[in-house]
Parts: C-alpha cells; sequence; structure tokens
C-alpha cells in the first residue's frame, strides 16, 4: 500500500518537529556539562592549592625536625667554631624557609 504525498508531508513535518525539539535537548545538556565542568575545574583548583601548601608546610617541618636531630646527635663531635657557623646556617635557612612558605603565590 503506497502513501499518499499528503501523509508523507505529515510525516515528515512530524519527524521534523521531533528533531528540532531533540536538538534543543542536546543544546541544553550541552550547556549543562560545560556548567558542571567549570564548577568542578573550580573544586579541581581551590584543592590543589590546599594540598601544595599542606605538602610544603609538611616538608619544611620534616626537614626543620631531621636539621634539629642531626644537630643533637652530632653537637657533641664538633668543634665549638664548626658548631657556631652549624648553628647560624640553620638558623638562616630556617628564616628563609619561612619566608618562602609565608609568601603569596
Amino acid at each position: 500500500m503506497m502513501n499518499s504525498p499528503q501523509q508523507f508531508e505529515d510525516n515528515r513535518a512530524e519527524r521534523l518537529a521531533r528533531l528540532e525539539a531533540n536538538v534543543e535537548i542536546l543544546i541544553e545538556l550541552g550547556r549543562e556539562g560545560r556548567e558542571e565542568h567549570r564548577r568542578m575545574m573550580d573544586q579541581i583548583l581551590k584543592i590543589r592549592t590546599t594540598d601544595f601548601r599542606v605538602l610544603v608546610g609538611l616538608i619544611i617541618t620534616c626537614n626543620l625536625g631531621t636539621i634539629g636531630l642531626l644537630y643533637k646527635l652530632l653537637a657533641p663531635l664538633m668543634l665549638p667554631c664548626i658548631k657556631q657557623t652549624a648553628v647560624s646556617k640553620c638558623k638562616l635557612l630556617t628564616r628563609r624557609l619561612l619566608m618562602l612558605y609565608h609568601s603569596p603565590l
């Protein structure tokens, strides 16, 4: 059974309307996806910055603790002039690390 030209036109118009509706839905989904992507990237950047600062603080703390332990273990073996030089260099290093940690990014 053959379709009449009128039925063919009605069918084409109906299919075109459905296609246009689907395209509008896809466009809206694309916008929502981009907004969600932006929100996720903002959250990732905030976490990354916080983690970096925590990691730098942890590294500085561990290094200072290690230097302190080494000084306590090796201090009795050092000559007095060498001991004073080591203490002044340790203080200078500590100041520089703290200035680096507290400087704005």
